[in-house]
Protein backbone atom coordinates (compact mmCIF):
# COMPACT_ATOMS: atom_id res chain seq x y z
CA UNK A 1 0.00 0.00 0.00
CA UNK A 2 1.73 3.46 -1.26
CA UNK A 3 1.81 5.70 1.54
CA UNK A 4 -0.08 8.84 -0.39
CA UNK A 5 -3.17 5.68 -0.46
CA UNK A 6 -2.50 5.37 3.60
CA UNK A 7 -2.68 8.82 4.30
CA UNK A 8 -5.58 9.58 2.01
CA UNK A 9 -7.50 6.67 3.54
CA UNK A 10 -6.50 8.06 7.29
CA UNK A 11 -7.89 11.17 6.21
CA UNK A 12 -11.20 10.30 5.21
CA UNK A 13 -11.29 8.22 8.22
CA UNK A 14 -10.53 11.16 10.34
CA UNK A 15 -12.45 13.32 8.54
CA UNK A 16 -15.83 10.97 9.17
CA UNK A 17 -14.93 10.66 12.87
CA UNK A 18 -14.93 14.56 12.77
CA UNK A 19 -18.39 14.58 11.38
CA UNK A 20 -19.69 12.00 13.68
CA UNK A 21 -18.07 13.93 16.75
CA UNK A 22 -19.80 17.51 15.57
CA UNK A 23 -22.99 15.62 14.33
CA UNK A 24 -23.77 13.95 18.17
CA UNK A 25 -23.34 17.49 19.93
CA UNK A 26 -25.17 19.34 17.18
CA UNK A 27 -22.45 21.58 16.13
CA UNK A 28 -21.74 21.10 12.61
CA UNK A 29 -22.19 24.16 10.94
CA UNK A 30 -19.83 25.53 13.82
CA UNK A 31 -17.18 23.51 13.17
CA UNK A 32 -17.34 23.50 8.70
CA UNK A 33 -16.79 27.20 10.18
CA UNK A 34 -13.72 26.65 12.23
CA UNK A 35 -12.25 24.20 9.85
CA UNK A 36 -12.59 26.94 7.29
CA UNK A 37 -10.42 29.39 9.65
CA UNK A 38 -7.96 26.23 9.55
CA UNK A 39 -7.82 26.35 5.99
CA UNK A 40 -7.30 29.55 5.47
CA UNK A 41 -4.42 29.54 8.95
CA UNK A 42 -2.70 26.30 6.69
CA UNK A 43 -2.64 28.76 3.17
CA UNK A 44 -1.80 31.95 5.28
CA UNK A 45 0.76 31.12 7.62
CA UNK A 46 3.91 29.59 6.94
CA UNK A 47 4.95 29.30 10.59
CA UNK A 48 1.97 26.76 11.25
CA UNK A 49 2.78 25.05 8.10
CA UNK A 50 6.00 23.95 9.53
CA UNK A 51 4.34 23.31 12.38
CA UNK A 52 1.95 20.69 11.00
CA UNK A 53 4.49 19.39 8.34
CA UNK A 54 7.48 18.97 9.84
CA UNK A 55 8.48 15.53 11.80
CA UNK A 56 10.86 17.89 13.92
CA UNK A 57 8.50 18.81 16.07
CA UNK A 58 7.91 16.31 18.88
CA UNK A 59 4.25 15.39 19.51
CA UNK A 60 4.14 17.34 22.91
CA UNK A 61 5.52 20.50 20.47
CA UNK A 62 2.84 19.96 18.13
CA UNK A 63 0.16 19.48 20.76
CA UNK A 64 1.28 22.85 22.38
CA UNK A 65 0.70 24.78 19.30
CA UNK A 66 -2.62 23.67 18.24
CA UNK A 67 -3.70 23.81 21.60
CA UNK A 68 -2.29 27.49 21.87
CA UNK A 69 -3.17 28.43 18.32
CA UNK A 70 -7.36 27.05 19.19
CA UNK A 71 -7.54 29.22 22.40
CA UNK A 72 -6.30 31.93 20.54
CA UNK A 73 -8.57 31.69 17.74
CA UNK A 74 -11.18 30.13 20.24
CA UNK A 75 -11.97 26.95 18.54
CA UNK A 76 -14.95 25.10 20.13
CA UNK A 77 -13.82 22.35 22.47
CA UNK A 78 -14.03 19.41 20.25
CA UNK A 79 -12.03 21.58 17.23
CA UNK A 80 -9.83 22.15 19.83
CA UNK A 81 -9.08 18.46 20.97
CA UNK A 82 -9.17 16.70 17.46
CA UNK A 83 -6.30 18.98 16.88
CA UNK A 84 -4.30 17.68 19.86
CA UNK A 85 -5.70 14.43 18.83
CA UNK A 86 -3.66 14.91 15.35
CA UNK A 87 -0.90 16.09 17.09
CA UNK A 88 -0.82 13.04 19.50
CA UNK A 89 -1.23 10.73 16.84
CA UNK A 90 1.71 12.18 14.19
CA UNK A 91 -1.24 12.66 11.77
CA UNK A 92 -1.10 16.65 11.83
CA UNK A 93 0.34 16.35 7.72
CA UNK A 94 -2.60 15.54 6.62
CA UNK A 95 -4.88 18.47 8.49
CA UNK A 96 -5.35 19.60 4.78
CA UNK A 97 -7.17 16.20 3.61
CA UNK A 98 -9.04 15.94 6.72
CA UNK A 99 -10.52 19.39 6.39
CA UNK A 100 -11.70 18.33 2.67
CA UNK A 101 -13.03 14.85 3.87
CA UNK A 102 -15.13 16.89 6.06
CA UNK A 103 -16.15 19.79 3.83
CA UNK A 104 -17.43 16.65 0.97
CA UNK A 105 -19.48 15.09 3.65
CA UNK A 106 -20.62 18.69 5.27
CA UNK A 107 -21.31 19.48 1.56
CA UNK A 108 -22.84 16.01 0.50
CA UNK A 109 -25.01 15.83 3.53
CA UNK A 110 -26.18 19.40 2.42
CA UNK A 111 -27.22 18.55 -0.74
CA UNK A 112 -24.22 21.29 -1.79
CA UNK A 113 -21.77 20.32 -4.40
CA UNK A 114 -18.48 22.69 -4.12
CA UNK A 115 -16.86 24.47 -6.28
CA UNK A 116 -13.44 25.94 -6.06
CA UNK A 117 -12.78 29.32 -8.40
CA UNK A 118 -9.90 30.28 -9.10
CA UNK A 119 -9.12 33.58 -10.59
CA UNK A 120 -6.46 36.19 -10.93
CA UNK A 121 -8.22 39.36 -9.09
CA UNK A 122 -10.84 39.21 -6.67
CA UNK A 123 -13.97 39.32 -7.85
CA UNK A 124 -17.04 42.01 -6.97
CA UNK A 125 -19.77 40.99 -4.96
CA UNK A 126 -22.15 41.10 -7.88
CA UNK A 127 -19.65 39.09 -10.08
CA UNK A 128 -19.42 36.40 -7.38
CA UNK A 129 -23.50 36.31 -7.18
CA UNK A 130 -23.80 36.60 -11.41
CA UNK A 131 -21.06 33.62 -10.92
CA UNK A 132 -22.96 31.87 -8.18
CA UNK A 133 -26.31 31.81 -9.72
CA UNK A 134 -24.93 30.39 -13.22
CA UNK A 135 -23.04 27.13 -11.70
CA UNK A 136 -26.40 26.61 -9.52
CA UNK A 137 -28.08 26.97 -12.79
CA UNK A 138 -25.85 25.03 -14.85
CA UNK A 139 -25.12 22.23 -11.95
CA UNK A 140 -28.59 21.84 -10.94
CA UNK A 141 -28.06 21.99 -7.31
CA UNK A 142 -26.87 24.44 -4.36
CA UNK A 143 -23.25 25.16 -4.56
CA UNK A 144 -20.29 25.87 -2.04
CA UNK A 145 -18.27 28.11 -3.98
CA UNK A 146 -14.68 28.28 -2.61
CA UNK A 147 -13.27 31.26 -4.32
CA UNK A 148 -8.87 31.23 -4.35
CA UNK A 149 -6.74 34.83 -6.11
CA UNK A 150 -3.90 33.38 -8.36
CA UNK A 151 -2.46 36.15 -10.11
CA UNK A 152 -0.43 33.92 -12.38
CA UNK A 153 -3.38 32.82 -13.85
CA UNK A 154 -3.06 36.28 -15.17
CA UNK A 155 -6.87 36.70 -16.28
CA UNK A 156 -9.72 34.32 -16.78
CA UNK A 157 -11.06 31.49 -14.65
CA UNK A 158 -10.58 27.79 -13.41
CA UNK A 159 -13.38 26.28 -12.44
CA UNK A 160 -13.10 23.02 -10.14
CA UNK A 161 -15.99 20.41 -8.99
CA UNK A 162 -14.56 17.12 -7.82
CA UNK A 163 -12.93 15.63 -10.77
CA UNK A 164 -14.10 17.98 -13.68
CA UNK A 165 -12.49 21.19 -14.34
CA UNK A 166 -12.80 24.49 -16.88
CA UNK A 167 -9.91 26.50 -17.34
CA UNK A 168 -10.32 29.51 -19.05
CA UNK A 169 -7.40 31.64 -17.66
CA UNK A 170 -4.97 33.32 -20.07
CA UNK A 171 -1.88 31.36 -19.39
CA UNK A 172 -4.11 28.36 -20.40
CA UNK A 173 -4.93 29.66 -23.41
CA UNK A 174 -1.43 31.23 -23.95
CA UNK A 175 0.10 27.74 -23.53
CA UNK A 176 -2.36 26.33 -25.98
CA UNK A 177 -1.34 28.87 -28.26
CA UNK A 178 2.24 27.94 -28.03
CA UNK A 179 1.50 24.28 -28.22
CA UNK A 180 -0.22 24.63 -31.56
CA UNK A 181 2.05 27.53 -33.21
CA UNK A 182 4.81 24.65 -32.79
CA UNK A 183 2.55 22.18 -34.57
CA UNK A 184 2.63 25.14 -37.41
CA UNK A 185 6.22 25.34 -37.59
Amino acid sequence: MSKSYESSASAGRYGIALYEVASDSNLIDKIADELKVMKKLISESQDFLKLIKNPVFSRDEQTRGVFSISDCIGFSKITRNFLGLLARNRRLFVLSEIINSYEEIYATRKGQVTVEVTTAIELTEEQLKSLSVTLEESIGSKIDMVVIIDPKILGGLIISMGSRMFDSSIKSKIKRLGLSMKGIA
